[in-house]
């Protein structure tokens, strides 16, 4: 019994004691630091009241969270370390200490982190989008899992669908990358971004008059190479050569042409019988395709 109330009294003298730094706070100072974006300040303010062993869980969170709007990510995951060992559930807290790990680097810990917010909260759209972010590789077979789910979650949002649309490409699953970016722009019919994307998956399924007309709606938005070789391919399949030469001259005049487009430029010219400059193309199209350190490698 009296090792209780002994323990209940210094229970009670914590208590007091967070009482009394919590009411020596200057609110109205910590607002002004708050509004003028003075985070570091807010953060060093809130260390010089309620001191380095801290041990409460708003607090820790508070003063983490001045450290990381400051980009001082060490302390702030220091904080926010100590906050987790109270609450190891807290979505915020979880959210906080994977954005820190993967700004310095550590992905495996980003990873653990959303990790087990996936376990508290298994339809979290933005947890799936980050894990997914941690895996740079479009093929890697986790990536995929973690863009399916978010996917899933919200068809609409635009990162996911592109980024989705991209590991179906790299697995030549065309139609699944043309059905998300479909599903996508009918949200946003005017999100460039995903109509640019869907134009080389249009390309490659065959639908060549979508391309044409999807083309020369984004040309008009500018001149993107991308663009501008998607568009050339589906005029030179159509046998709208001159078009499509007209076309690849541009990447030409903006030293954007490769091996590929230089050859396609030469088909285009041999389909018109204008046998001269299909030569001429089929010459560049070699001398782009031989390496200038060709004579090293010799």
């Amino acid at each position: 019994m009296k090792n209780f109330l002994t323990l209940l009294f210094l229970f009670n003298l914590n208590l007091a004691g967070y009482a009394q730094n919590a009411s020596a706070v200057d609110k109205e100072k910590l607002f002004d630091f708050y509004q003028t974006q003075r985070y570091a300040d807010a953060a060093q303010y809130l260390k010089s009241i309620y001191g380095e062993e801290v041990n409460d869980f708003k607090t820790l969170s508070q003063i983490g969270y001045c450290f990381l709007m400051a980009g001082n990510n060490v302390e702030a995951e220091k904080f926010y370390s100590k906050a987790y060992t109270l609450q190891p559930q807290n979505l915020p807290i979880l959210f906080s200490l994977g954005s820190i790990n993967n700004k310095r680097g550590n992905t495996e810990k980003a990873k653990k982190y959303n990790g087990e917010i996936v376990q508290i909260d298994r339809n979290n759209f933005n947890v799936y989008k980050l894990l997914a972010n941690l895996y740079p590789l479009p093929t890697d077979s986790m990536k995929l899992v973690y863009l399916l789910k978010a996917n899933q979650i919200n068809p609409l949002e635009g990162d996911v669908a592109a980024d989705l649309a991209e590991v179906h490409a790299a697995y030549q699953q065309y139609e699944k990358a043309y059905d998300v970016l479909d599903i996508a722009i009918k949200g946003d019919s005017d999100n460039l971004v995903l109509q640019r994307a869907k134009l080389p998956i249009t390309n490659q399924l065959k639908k060549y008059a979508e391309v044409i007309s999807s083309g020369e709606k984004l040309l008009k938005d500018g001149a993107d190479a991308g663009v501008i070789k998607d568009v050339a391919k589906a005029y030179y399949y159509t046998k709208k050569y001159q078009k499509a030469i007209d076309l690849f001259k541009l990447l030409g005049v903006a030293a954007m042409q490769n091996e590929a487009t230089l050859y396609y430029t030469s088909l285009s010219y041999r389909a018109l019988k204008n046998y001269p400059q299909a030569a001429l193309y089929t010459k560049k199209t070699i001398d782009e395709a031989i390496s200038p350190n060709t004579s090293n490698y010799y």
